[in-house]
């Protein structure tokens, strides 16, 4: 590895990310130079300023390598009467303030010009992105200084010019004095070449001239240039930003507002309709069964007792038919000795046929009763069987009640929903009535994620400044997972939200996403005594020995109100 390099900051790094991700650009206006306090350096992520600033002031220029067109190189000069120190250290800022890259630089001392030495120093850092179109190529027309390459190379080009033009004259001289030598004109050859030495002296006079008037008017008109544009461009982007940023606020806060609000209020009366629908359909499933069961009991109850009556019917006239016979065989066989027979012997004959009718009748009463209750306890027992078969096929059925919304279909229509609406920003939290994270959203559960599958969130997550070290997060934060190729989430399950206090002064000291264990607010209890001599202690005076005892706990295992459980997650 090299000994001396530049590197992204993790400030810097996240904003070119988010930049390459959203279109947009960031402006690097400033470089600062430090000492490192007095020792070498080496560069770190986490920096956000110069160990030992000594300097810092706006850029020179800054460009776009033409070999390498990821490079963009920044370059800044010191000028002779800054210095006295030595250079260990080198930082690029933005517009916002904050570090964008930083380096270490070869021990260089930069002398003042009253120390008995001075020069004028170039310090240059060339910034390796992954596209050189997310940073924004501006400088500040009225702190740029020319740098010695570049008037070296202006003067080199006009320089080249009067000697070019020098040497046609002195050529063209040269050549006639040694025509005139040739002639034998000793005289016109010194005239000659005293004319040659003033034309090649005016020649020189002119092009140093011409040097200075050309580069005073380059310069001139590149900076009237750059100062026009470099205003109109301003002006433009303000205006556009203002407007932009005017409008974005509006519409998302009014779509979020609303989109919230309708979206819960659409739930919250599905599920009600759902509910009421279900329960009103259990209720005639189970009337209609208990209706049927009735119906087909009382009809055999029924049937049992017509059938029943019937054979009591026929039994009764089959024993009075034998009664009667039987009473008319015994009274013709004693008719002729009617007057020797007494009225007992006549009772007792009726007695007996109406002994052997009532036992004829208990019989059949009796089979015809044990036939309808066998017949009324099939028919209840079949109606009872219909009814359990149709509950169980109500109970078992994995989606019962189709023409109304359960947990899937709910889950399916609120993801569409939110997946479907663009006011969702990445990053947002939001809470479900549900056990499923909706479409286009996490569980807010602590996951560790791929930074490259998951990249607008990782992008949300260096920017949000809730990003730590895995190993010192709270569940609140986003974590480094691994380092390189992952992060985790925040982890909000089984937690309260308490909103950041954010300068009002109720919940102080807290940054965001940090985790605040249950605490009881402190109190006294009041202990009450029948008697009325107390000691200043609050035990009763006199001679006694003193104790303390602890009171029965009570309560379960933490501080908490009412709640209600709701699923937390998190729009990627």
């Amino acid at each position: 590895m090299n000994e001396f390099f530049t590197i992204l900051t993790t400030v810097g790094a996240a904003k070119l990310a988010n930049a390459t991700a959203l279109g947009t650009t960031i402006e690097i206006t400033e470089m600062a130079v430090g000492d490192g306090g007095g020792k070498a350096v080496t560069p770190n992520q986490s920096q956000t300023s110069l160990v030992h600033t000594l300097r810092r002031k706006p850029l020179n220029s800054i460009t776009i390598d033409p070999d390498n067109p990821n490079w963009v190189i920044c370059e800044q000069v010191l000028p002779p009467e800054i210095g006295g120190w030595t250079i260990r250290e080198v930082g690029l800022f933005d517009t916002a303030g904050d570090l964008i890259a930083v380096g270490n630089f070869p021990e260089t001392y930069k002398p003042l010009l009253s120390e008995g030495s001075g020069r004028t120093q170039t310090i240059r850092i060339v910034l390796e992105v992954s596209s050189a179109s997310s940073v924004e190529l501006k400088i500040d027309p009225s702190v740029v200084l020319a740098t010695r390459e570049y008037v070296n190379q202006q003067d080199a080009s006009v320089l080249q010019q009067a000697k070019d033009y020098a040497s046609q004259q002195d050529t063209s001289l040269k050549a006639y004095v040694d025509t005139q030598d040739k002639a034998g004109q000793t005289a016109a050859k010194a005239d000659a070449t005293k004319k040659a030495n003033q034309t090649l002296d005016d020649a020189k006079g002119y092009a140093d001239s011409q040097d200075a008037k050309m580069l005073a008017s380059a310069k001139a008109d590149a900076s009237n240039k750059a100062n026009a544009a470099e205003s109109a461009a301003k002006n433009y982007a303000q205006a556009q930003d203002n407007s932009l940023k005017t409008y974005v606020d509006t519409q998302d806060k009014s779509y979020q507002t609303a989109a919230t609000t309708d979206a819960m209020k659409k739930a919250n009366q599905a599920l009600a309709d759902a509910k009421s629908y279900a329960d009103s359909q259990d209720a005639k499933m189970l009337a209609s069964a208990k209706t049927d069961a009735s119906s087909k009991a009382s009809a055999a109850e029924s049937s049992a007792k017509n059938y029943a009556s019937q054979q009591d019917n026929i039994v009764q006239a089959q024993a009075l038919a034998a009664a009667k016979s039987y009473a008319n065989t015994q009274d013709a066989a004693t008719l002729k000795s009617a007057n020797s027979h007494t009225d007992g012997a006549v009772n007792t004959a009726l007695s007996k046929a109406k002994s052997y009718a009532d036992a004829q009748d208990a019989k059949v009463l009796s089979s015809a009763n044990t036939d309808a209750s066998s017949k009324a306890n099939a028919a209840e027992s079949s109606a009872k069987s219909y009814a359990d078969t149709k509950d169980a096929a109500h109970v078992r059925a994995s989606d019962p009640h189709s023409q109304y919304l359960n947990e899937s279909r709910f889950n399916s229509v609120i993801g569409s929903y939110l997946s479907n609406n663009p006011q969702a920003t990445v990053g947002q939290i939001i809470l479900v009535p549900a056990t499923t994270a909706p479409s286009g959203y996490l569980k807010a559960n602590g996951a560790s994620l791929s930074r490259s599958t998951y990249a607008k969130l990782w992008a949300y997550a260096q920017a949000s400044g809730n990003l730590v070290d895995e190993k010192s997060k709270d569940i609140g934060n986003f974590g480094s997972g691994d380092g390189s190729s992952t992060f985790t989430v925040p982890d909000l399950r089984g937690e309260f939200l308490r909103f950041l206090d954010d300068g009002r002064g109720v919940d102080s000291s807290r940054t965001i996403g940090s985790y605040q264990a249950q605490a009881i607010q402190s109190h006294y209890h009041r202990v009450g005594h029948s008697s009325s001599n107390l000691g200043s202690d609050g035990i009763a005076g006199g001679s006694h020995d003193r104790y303390y005892k602890n009171t029965t706990s009570t309560g379960g295992t933490e501080t908490r109100p009412r709640n209600i459980a709701l699923l937390a997650c998190i729009k990627y």
